[in-house]
């Protein structure tokens, strides 16, 4: 075809402060800078109207309710995971027509994308944050119905290569690259803990992260309150941590963190001032969700929110002020903060389970075992908390080793990063799997199913669900799916725990779980079936209406 590929990115926005979106922003601009395709942006956090949209070369569809628009609202809240994209995107698969749909966030999030009535005329590609294991059964089921799989870390291809037994078509590691001319050792450390508003002579433990459940701030506010108990007198003196990190936000309440542990005085934020006329860009002990200015004297200064946060220039200040970077956390996809530090030259301490795995050897981090290993309620995956008495000891370690030697593991955590997370490296994955994908046509001719519900009664319910699918859904792509099975299920045992479409991953409970049991029969499945045809026929009636097929 004499047209370039159109290639439609879903993700949370890229140019908000979180992980998936930096990735997506670095992402997108490689593909963009190839000349080669035409790309689109779903952008689950973003509204219409916003002035950012226009900052990037590809456009972008705002997923967020129009201000104002109660219709729009009242939709948009009906369901919980429309707030990753599903009310708007078969409204933009048919303004963009994309040949390939592609998703880096956890499976959950892109659901809606596998099981579509629009499905066929896409390629999708995802690369889902394993970031725990067991990887739930219905997830590794969609693994192996979609045309790629890439991991952020080579931890979570060991485990899918496991789990899956072979049956995914696997693309490769993209791993987040972060830029070695941004993210760089700034020369004199006291000096740049000057600029930042923190004694040159003081040593800072830092870390870099969503304050959230699964960033454990409380065990390394207990393990930085012993480690200041068992320290010695010079050590205990000197250092503090440093977070930066939002408050308020979806997680821990920090202000009572403080007091818990004693260590309102020990502990410094990021703030930053909110006035247009000002910007300005500090550390200090902790001053609530909004404080004074020490610049401009207004009462302005707040923590970095993903939404307005800082620039990566100023973030790799904060990472120079660091004498180590520490990453708690009960489990990770990728954890880019680890990546941009040790980038910046800053040695790096990471807990030894999931894709922080990977930093042992990629970047040089000191690895804490997990003490404890936890199952989550909503997914049954483990999760883990790491190794206090280590990871006290290893800071007593690093912290008492002269500076010149802590710079120099520093720096050769530099040189590996930037061997081993090459941009053109990991992000040629997705360019290379996606020029072998094939062009797909949004102009075929209109398919619709008439369903056939004149067939005999099946013996039993596999044979039930199974001539169920072929003769009224027509879709053998769902035989022996997780799907399929799991209707095997609910009508032998009488009832089902699910909510909406049976193509749902039981993985939306961690969205919206449901506490209680609604009966299913036969006949619940046969309307559940039904229902997904009818969803199919409208949607493939406004394909024919909209593009004239």
């Amino acid at each position: 075809m004499n047209r370039k590929k159109r290639i439609l990115f879903n993700t949370e926005f890229s140019l908000l402060n979180s992980g998936y979106s930096t990735y997506s922003l670095d992402c997108l601009r490689y593909l963009y800078n190839t000349g080669k395709y035409e790309l689109f942006e779903l952008a689950a956090y973003c509204e219409p109207g916003n002035p950012s949209i226009h900052q990037v070369p590809w456009k972008v569809f705002p997923n967020l309710p129009t201000p104002g628009n109660q219709q729009e609202n009242a939709i948009y809240e009906s369901d919980n995971t429309n707030a990753f994209g599903k009310w708007k995107f078969e409204k933009v698969l048919l303004e963009c027509q994309p040949d390939i749909v592609f998703d880096v966030r956890d499976i959950w999030y892109c659901t809606y994308s596998i099981h579509n009535p629009l499905r066929r005329f896409y390629n999708l590609f995802l690369m889902p944050a394993c970031d725990a294991e067991p990887q739930a059964p219905d997830w590794i089921n969609s693994y192996s119905n979609v045309d790629g799989i890439a991991t952020y870390s080579k931890w979570a291809k060991d485990l899918l290569d496991i789990q899956c037994n072979g049956n995914y078509n696997y693309i490769g590691r993209a791993s987040p690259a972060s830029n070695p001319e941004v993210f760089k050792p700034l020369g004199d450390k006291r000096k740049v803990k000057e600029f930042l508003g923190v004694h040159p002579e003081n040593k800072i433990v830092g870390m870099v992260a969503r304050n959230q459940d699964r960033k454990l701030f409380p065990a390394l506010m207990n393990t930085f309150a012993s480690f200041l108990e068992k320290a010695p007198q010079h050590l205990k003196d000197s250092t503090y941590l440093y977070l930066h990190t939002a408050y308020p936000d979806v997680g821990w309440e920090m202000s009572k963190l403080l007091l818990d542990y004693g260590l309102s005085n020990k502990i410094y934020f990021t703030y930053k001032c909110l006035s247009k006329n000002c910007q300005y860009v500090h550390a200090s002990l902790f001053k609530d969700a909004i404080g004074v200015c020490p610049k401009c004297k207004s009462k302005s200064a707040v923590t970095p929110k993903s939404s307005d946060g800082i620039s990566n220039e100023e973030l790799n200040i904060v990472y120079n002020c660091f004498d180590v970077y520490i990453q708690y956390a009960k489990n990770e996809g990728f954890a880019i903060p680890v990546l941009e530090a040790a980038t910046a030259g800053i040695p790096t301490i990471v807990v030894d389970y999931s894709a922080m795995c990977d930093f042992k050897e990629t970047l040089d981090s000191i690895p804490l075992k997990p003490s404890v290993y936890e199952r989550e309620c909503s997914s049954g995956r483990y999760t883990t908390i790491p190794n206090h008495s280590q990871a006290i000891n290893e800071l007593i370690k690093i912290l008492s080793l002269p500076f010149n030697i802590r710079r120099r593991k520093g720096y050769e955590s530099r040189q590996l990063a930037i061997k081993n997370y090459d941009k053109q490296e990991m992000f040629s994955v997705w360019e290379k799997a996606f020029d072998a994908a094939e062009f797909k046509n949004w102009r075929e001719p209109a398919r619709f199913i008439q369903p056939n519900l004149n067939f005999p009664n099946p013996p039993n319910a596999y044979e039930f669900v199974r001539t169920c699918l072929e003769n009224i859904v027509q879709y053998p792509e769902l035989f022996d799916t997780y799907m399929m099975l799991r209707a095997i299920r609910d009508i032998e045992r009488g009832f089902t725990e699910q909510r909406g479409s049976l193509l749902f991953h039981d993985e939306k409970s961690i969205i919206n779980r449901p506490n209680d049991f609604k009966r299913f029969t036969p006949d619940d499945f046969i309307q559940e079936c039904l229902r997904i045809v009818n969803n199919y026929n409208n949607w493939e009636k406004v394909r024919v209406e909209r593009l004239g097929v």
